[in-house]
């Protein structure tokens, strides 16, 4: 997905924000942010992290900078295992145009040598922001991997994929919901998205909403 038809695609969805969060890797953000200007639809920085317990973490950050500072400690942390393009596929890194800069070499794939506990409590140092990633799904989960939401990270907002499924859980019961197209084709952005609350787009009202905080609150779709 080129940056221009992400940013397109979110238009035509009537998308007034949306989150690129690549896997182990925010190397292409910067390029979506580019292809934006312009354009009414904000793009928030972020990244989802693998875990060293296969959890699938999203975080994101309120500039590029923050987030390209974790960037370099997420690319530390994995394992120094080259992508192999004929079995995996390429990893390319574009510009606002969709023309490549070069590939990353590390296999994305890896979990990085990061636990839950570290990648919350270092993208908080950071000023980001962590939401367990499809907290209902069978793999790559919080509850399927740990087995329980560990109370030390104070979680309050996890991201679903199925909200009927996600509200029988119990584990999940007091927290609150998001829902994300998840895409990895042009054709699944947009779909699943939440309606957010909010006075105004910005990473603080973001926060506020995700916690249901002073009248701002996620409408899970």
């Amino acid at each position: 997905m080129a940056p221009k038809d992400i940013v397109r695609r979110a238009c035509e969805e009537g998308l007034d924000i949306i989150g690129i969060t690549d896997h182990n890797t925010g190397k292409n953000v910067g390029a979506v942010q580019e292809a934006a200007k312009g354009f009414s639809v904000s793009v928030m920085p972020g990244m989802e992290v693998q875990t060293i317990e296969e959890v699938h973490v999203l975080t994101f950050f309120e500039t590029i900078d923050d987030l390209r500072t974790w960037d370099g400690m997420v690319y530390a942390a994995l394992p120094d295992i080259a992508n192999n393009p004929a079995y995996f596929g390429d990893q390319p890194i574009v510009n606002a145009d969709g023309e490549i800069l070069g590939f990353e070499e590390k296999l994305l794939l890896n979990s990085v040598r990061m636990t839950v506990d570290q990648v919350f409590g270092e993208v908080q140092r950071l000023g980001g922001y962590c939401v367990p990633a499809h907290a209902d799904r069978n793999s790559f989960a919080l509850l399927t991997q740990l087995g329980f939401i560990p109370p030390n990270l104070n979680i309050v907002v996890v991201e679903v994929h199925d909200l009927q499924r996600a509200q029988r859980l119990v584990a999940l019961k007091d927290l609150q919901f998001i829902t994300s197209s998840d895409a990895h084709f042009l054709s699944e952005v947009g779909r699943g998205k939440s309606h957010l609350i909010m006075d105004g787009i910005s990473f603080a009202e973001l926060k506020m909403a995700f916690e249901g905080r002073n009248g701002r609150r996620v409408i899970p779709q």
